[in-house]
């Protein structure tokens, strides 16, 4: 007998993004042998499950921004800076929204949130480097807001170990 409470079998894990409109699940995947993440599409009208190639470096936490585009947590590699992206699934065009904090590489990005007024908010802990595939940090780990208006990245909050996990409340007033 079918379960109907399984939409897919797949290895996701991280960022799920849920598009309504289209009945589509995102979510990030490692795949092995590894470490290398993909974006996955997952239809949930049938199951059907893609990896959708747009560039992405080891993709990690997700969300939409108010264009309906992915807003991908990049945690990159030893070869590219990590960042925070926008992905148009509908193209594939991929833009680095932000890959630095004065000058200094993010570590590797993690979670994920846009506000209603456009900033993005983002954790950043070391946790490439302790897996490996990033190098020796040069900031510490820290929670990001990028402003759309200015372009600028300000420290939200520091003094975390491994900062994981980002939300805001219904209001937007607390982020937690």
């Amino acid at each position: 007998m079918f379960d109907r409470s399984i939409v897919a079998l797949c290895d996701a894990h991280e960022g799920p993004v849920y598009v309504a409109g289209d009945a589509v699940l995102y979510a990030t995947s490692v795949r092995r042998p590894g470490p290398q993440s993909v974006i996955l599409r997952v239809v949930v009208d049938g199951g059907d499950v893609d990896e959708i190639t747009v560039g992405a470096v080891m993709p990690n936490g997700m969300t939409l921004d108010h264009d309906g585009l992915l807003v991908v947590c990049e945690q990159g590699d030893l070869d590219h800076d990590a960042c925070i992206s926008r992905i148009d699934v509908v193209t594939g065009h991929r833009e680095v929204v932000v890959d630095r904090w004065r000058d200094l590489p993010f570590n590797s990005p993690n979670d994920v949130v846009v506000a209603a007024d456009g900033a993005i908010w983002f954790t950043d802990p070391e946790y490439g480097h302790l897996q490996g595939f990033r190098p020796r940090p040069e900031l510490p780990a820290l929670v990001h807001r990028w402003d759309p208006v200015t372009a600028t990245t300000d420290v939200a909050a520091d003094g975390f170990d491994k900062p994981n996990g980002i939300a805001l409340s219904p209001d937007g007033s607390t982020l937690y």
